[in-house]
């Protein structure tokens, strides 16, 4: 997690300031993390097809999702972060626990993300 962790931790004074932040199941990390009676966390993730498509086809300088993680919840509970990983490792980032994505048409939008500590602000 040492790439993982130089890049976001960059981000939190941005999160910080954020109102409201995350999921409609935010603060509770219980309901954020929605595991079942074996520990096994439930929340929807990236695939790698996808993530290589949008970085490798799209040239898209980052990705957003609404949950805390790119990998699926299934797959951080193993410890396994290899979709973080992928994207960090090759000079690209991520915003978690964007919120209101309901409100984002689903084609032909570009955002502008502040990104404290990385750059003046980015387009995605």
């Amino acid at each position: 997690h040492k790439v993982l962790q130089e890049r976001e931790l960059c981000l939190l004074p941005l999160l910080a300031r954020c109102e409201p932040i995350g999921s409609k199941r935010w603060p509770d990390p219980a309901k954020m993390e929605n595991k079942d009676a074996n520990g096994v966390a439930h929340y929807p993730g990236w695939s790698l097809p996808a993530l290589k498509y949008l970085y490798a086809e799209r040239k898209i300088t980052a990705s957003g999702h609404e949950t805390t993680d790119t990998d699926p919840g299934m797959a951080t509970t193993k410890d396994n972060y290899s979709l973080e990983t992928y994207i960090l490792s090759t000079n690209h980032y991520q915003i978690e626990l964007l919120t209101n994505l309901d409100r984002v048409p689903e084609s032909q939008r570009r955002l502008r993300i502040p990104c404290a500590g990385i750059c003046d602000s980015a387009v995605i």
